[in-house]
């Protein structure tokens, strides 16, 4: 009786080669985590800037809608001031129907402003993701923060308030609406809106910017200025709009209560975004000079640039 030759026996692998195709494996992996990290980070910059141009779209359909663009901060004294304070209509409310958030706009009363129009309802607490940068993973409890602030200046200190360096020398001022026209340094030279990756407490929601007007100078009580001087030297303003005193994603330390001055600032690596107010998208870095940053935030300075940003 013939019999079949037996299958020779398979080798085993060695513990050594084990050892070994696992280490090859983690190099891979290794190798691979930060281009898969990068390209993620590449797709959430991108959808920031996406989101920058939408919020520039609406600056121009606010500005084609009433003929200027709107207010950093809206206040009228005769009805938003309390208790020495005046909390008016925010730059970011003001936007909320040209960024197709109308319903949430109807819900808001401007003549009654942040005090009782957000933020004794459940208004201020609504997410408002266009606002709010993809790549800021740091503040993910508080999900009506917002990542965008406009531009206040910071070529010519004005005053100096309780909240930080008083500066009007840029696209958005309190009770001041400019006109596209009056961007006298070009608006493919100016930046108009920035992102901050300081949102805990002075982005908390549209609208959220709290405008005081008063502290050392003077109060506004009763729609009445004690001392008219306070509505120009004495404004906090940085919950809604911010000056260029500091360099991109500079770490300064004790600004809780400056809020005018915290720096522009993001968690893409090397720099951040910005809205010009031609309505196009730049990349600026942190290592840019700061004749030239605080030069792009002032919008009639008469500085000349290279409009590559």
């Amino acid at each position: 009786m013939r019999t079949s030759p037996r299958a020779p026996a398979q080798r085993a692998f060695t513990l050594v080669e084990l050892l070994v195709v696992i280490a090859i494996i983690g190099v891979l992996v290794a190798l691979l985590l930060p281009a898969v990290q990068a390209a993620r980070e590449a797709s959430r910059r991108t959808k920031c800037q996406n989101q920058l141009r939408q919020t520039g779209l609406a600056m121009f359909n606010f500005e084609d809608s009433k003929k200027r663009l709107p207010e950093g901060m809206e206040i009228d004294v005769s009805i938003h001031c309390a208790a020495g304070d005046c909390r008016g209509n925010s730059l970011w409310t003001l936007l909320l129907p040209y960024v197709e958030q109308g319903n949430t706009f109807n819900q808001y009363d401007p003549k009654l402003g942040w005090n009782t129009g957000f933020h004794v309802n459940t208004l201020g607490s609504k997410a408002m993701p266009l606002y709010v940068c993809p790549s800021d993973g740091k503040w993910t409890l508080y999900t009506n923060r917002r990542n965008y602030f406009g531009i206040a200046g910071g070529r010519t200190r004005m005053s100096h308030g309780w909240r930080g360096d008083v500066y009007q020398d840029g696209v958005f001022k309190m009770q001041f609406a400019r006109r596209l026209a009056e961007i006298t340094d070009g608006t493919s030279n100016t930046i108009a809106i920035g992102e901050s990756s300081h949102p805990m407490r002075w982005g908390l929601g549209p609208g959220y910017g709290i405008q005081d007007i008063g502290g050392p100078t003077g109060w506004i009580v009763g729609g009445a200025c004690i001392k008219p001087a306070c509505l120009l030297t004495d404004q906090s303003y940085g919950r809604d709009f911010r000056n260029t005193k500091f360099p991109i994603n500079a770490v300064i330390p004790m600004l809780m209560d400056n809020e005018n001055d915290i720096p522009f600032s993001s968690l893409h690596p090397g720099g951040a975004n910005f809205t010009f107010a031609d309505g196009h998208v730049g990349f600026l870095s942190q290592n840019l000079s700061m004749s030239t940053f605080q030069g792009l935030a002032s919008c009639e300075g008469g500085e000349t640039f290279d409009a590559s940003f």
